[in-house]
């Protein structure tokens, strides 16, 4: 199509498009230059990617060690790397997270730097999601606000700081977004080639990180939501996408359990024993009361993160309100309820890792973006005529 017969709202659009890419670009390389991209995540993706490339797992480990000597800054780290028995005890909590590893390989065919094919997938889905975020929003925030939401995620630190460390999870937050992409493709389009995609997404999704399987609990609290709206439209199609996730969500979980992927009571005895500083056994009672300090003290940092941080504060009570005002009118469309359902799950992943790691809350920024946009669209009566 030639550009200059493109309407003037299209190349608008082209042109904002234009801008996300370009400045999320050189955000991330600017953040990039100043910060260390790796952390022990990092290394056991550089383990698969050596053993896709042929290597046994001994001499992938030796490569690993040999390639990257990192110093690390505390013990624990720096124990799992220098202890054999720690590093192969680490290992089975990652090696159903295939598909980051697998897509440095790939690129690796292309591409002969070991740097760039882990950092083009974090690039691809800190872009994708700034794209991803402009589409969904664009329709009830309109052009202005939606492109304005792009950017504050663009230059929100948590999301920026995220997608420059070299692990899967702002990977894994550009997948599950583009599988709720699709999935409101199909509800608009319910072809079957749609839903073929959403099976494809999730899978994939949840190859790189197993947490995605979290999007079968947000459907059906999205598809109870669908219900008392008595929303009949939706919910024929949604009742079919809930179905295929189901389906795949359960083999996937079926097959993980089958090929020895640890229990979450593994993960607390592996937090207890400082990540194999010690190799003890601990009771039920005491696993039990490890878990309830953790989660006591998970809930005291967060909170103690927003009493230092009161910008983010104030934007999170601004977001509440006005969910909770919206979601009281029973006013909520399929992308608010997907934002809203996806923070409260997001929230409640904490209650079976009780561990505050910032970087898995991503979604949540993504959600109180958009509330936040759309209390000022509302309350300063912001539309495309008066901006």
């Amino acid at each position: 199509m030639n550009f200059l017969k493109v309407k003037h709202s299209a190349r608008v659009i082209y042109l904002i498009i234009a801008l996300l890419i370009l400045v999320s670009t050189l955000n991330y390389f600017t953040v990039l230059r100043n910060k260390f991209p790796y952390s022990s995540d990092t290394l056991f993706f550089v383990h698969m990617y050596y053993q896709f490339k042929g290597n046994t797992f001994t001499t992938a480990r030796d490569s690993v060690l040999k390639n990257y000597p990192i110093k690390w800054n505390n013990i624990i780290e720096e124990n799992i790397f220098a202890s054999k028995k720690a590093y192969i005890d680490s290992y089975p909590f990652f090696k159903h997270r295939i598909f980051y590893p697998l897509t440095a390989f790939v690129l690796g065919y292309f591409i002969h730097d070991e740097l760039m094919v882990f950092l083009l997938p974090l690039l691809f889905s800190y872009i994708g999601l700034a794209l991803i975020i402009f589409k969904l929003f664009r329709p009830n925030l309109g052009l202005f606000l939606a492109a304005a939401s792009s950017m504050a995620f663009i230059y929100f630190p948590l999301n920026v700081l995220t997608a420059t460390t070299f692990s899967a999870d702002m990977l894994g937050v550009f997948l599950f977004f583009l599988t709720f992409v699709f999935i409101l493709n199909y509800i608009k389009s319910p072809k079957p080639h749609n839903l073929l995609l959403i099976a494809v997404l999730f899978s994939i999704s949840c190859l790189n990180r197993e947490q995605s399987l979290v999007l079968m609990p947000i459907l059906v609290s999205s598809l109870i939501i669908f219900l008392r709206q008595k929303n009949t439209k939706i919910l024929k199609s949604f009742k079919k996408i809930l179905l295929v996730v189901i389906v795949v969500g359960f083999a996937f979980y079926g097959f993980i359990l089958v090929d020895g992927q640890p229990t979450l009571v593994d993960s607390y005895h592996r937090f207890m024993n400082g990540y194999g500083l010690t190799n003890n056994s601990f009771t039920l009672g005491q696993t039990f009361k490890y878990y309830r300090i953790s989660l006591w003290r998970t809930h005291v940092n967060a909170l103690a993160f927003l009493e230092s941080h009161i910008l983010v504060s104030c934007l999170v009570l601004v977001a509440i309100y006005e969910s909770f005002k919206k979601a009281y009118e029973n006013k909520l469309d399929e992308v608010e309820v997907f934002l809203l359902t996806t923070s409260i799950f997001t929230y409640l992943l904490i209650f079976a890792v009780p561990s505050f790691e910032p970087r898995y809350f991503i979604p949540i920024t993504i959600t109180v973006i958009y509330f936040t946009a759309h209390y000022l669209k509302r309350v300063f009566k912001l539309n495309e005529t008066s901006v």
